[in-house]
């Protein structure tokens, strides 16, 4: 996943950022569905609810495995300075926008399919929403940057751990913070291991028909876990079966191959400078979706407009663009909004220069 204060890699490989903007519009699809769900527009056993499973597959697994790829890289040339100013970001994203999004809920009270108090805006160990992903971030950097999985010898054992751990709590989701994504390290770690350097010479020196030829075989691996009922790997679900469990990590780990294929192809078209662009703002919108997506639909609906195709089209729109051009209005006017404080950022950068924090080296 792209970070807004992540440095851009010298030679920077399109289908990367193409495979983000897919990813990132997955999430706010996938929130968008399940509102209109909630909300009565969609039946969650019609299209909407196997579309919101089919995104779920992927979607997140897409989102950490291309944010690994930057972390040895950045970990190497960065040390303590590159974790602890994630760190930092992480904390302050997280309680600014509880406040933002939490506050603006509390506001509008039964307008939203899920209203909260102003109590509950304040109960920091419950995440809001999509923002459990920022304390889950926040570990994850500390741990790459301590276990380095892309070492020699290193791989093996954080997959084995990690993919464990996937294993156990593949499909469960917990209300509390560091309990949500437990199923996706192994993602992400995968992702420090292979790192950004490889996979840009594979993408690059991968032939078109291998591509077409892998392709159409991981999507009819993909397909075929559609129906044999996979769970997502947070679908936040109550009951497992191992059928459903095996044909979601199945269908995860071919959908995400599916992705980087079709990203791989989608770059060489003109059409796609889109994704590329949304793929290098994904954190943005990511975090800052929700409000525009269910504001959107709120809004349609006591406006009378119940088209289900209508609200969902307009609702994931919103979701994926107004945060985008709020980030680069940001950029000028308050960037506090998606970055850390500058005076923040000059005392890590300051306490990391004097060796006041212990430093990350490989």
């Amino acid at each position: 996943m792209t970070h807004v204060t992540e440095a851009t890699v010298e030679v920077r490989d399109p289908s990367l950022d193409v495979a983000r903007g897919l990813a990132v519009i997955g999430p706010v699809l996938g929130h968008v569905l399940f509102g209109a769900i909630v909300a009565g527009v969609s039946v969650r056993g019609g299209w909407a609810g196997v579309t919101n499973i089919a995104l779920g597959l992927w979607r997140l697994p897409v989102f950490v495995f291309v944010s690994g790829l930057f972390v040895s890289r950045s970990v190497n040339r960065h040390g303590v300075v590159y974790a602890w100013n994630r760190v930092a970001l992480c904390v302050w994203l997280y309680l600014l926008w509880t406040v933002i999004q939490g506050g603006t809920k509390a506001a509008m009270g039964n307008l939203v399919n899920d209203p909260v108090t102003w109590w509950q805006v304040l109960e920091l160990w419950i995440p809001q929403g999509q923002l459990w992903y920022l304390p889950w971030l926040l570990v994850m950097t500390l741990l790459s940057a301590l276990v380095k999985p892309w070492l020699p010898g290193r791989i093996v054992p954080t997959t084995l751990v990690s993919g464990a751990l996937a294993l156990a709590s593949w499909g469960y989701e917990w209300p509390y913070i560091l309990t949500r994504g437990l199923s996706l390290p192994v993602f992400f770690f995968l992702g420090c291991w292979v790192g950004i350097g490889r996979c840009q010479r594979v993408l690059r020196a991968t032939k078109v028909w291998v591509v077409a030829a892998v392709g159409c075989l991981t999507g009819g691996v993909y397909g075929l876990m559609l129906l044999l009922g996979p769970i997502p790997p947070t679908a936040g679900v109550t009951e497992r079966t191992a059928l459903g469990v095996a044909a979601g990590v199945v269908g995860s780990v071919s959908g995400l191959t599916l992705v980087l294929l079709a990203s791989r192809g989608l770059a060489r078209v003109p059409a796609a400078s889109g994704l590329v662009w949304l793929g290098q703002r994904t954190l943005p919108i990511f975090i800052a979706h929700i409000l525009p997506a269910s504001g959107t639909r709120v809004v349609l609906m006591k406006l009378g407009i119940r088209q289900e195709v209508v609200l969902i089209v307009l609702s994931t729109a919103a979701g994926v663009l107004v945060p985008a051009v709020l980030w680069v209005l940001s950029a000028r006017w308050f960037p506090w909004l998606f970055q850390v404080p500058a005076r923040w950022s000059r005392a890590i950068e300051h306490k990391a220069g004097r060796g006041a924090l212990p430093a990350v080296r490989t």
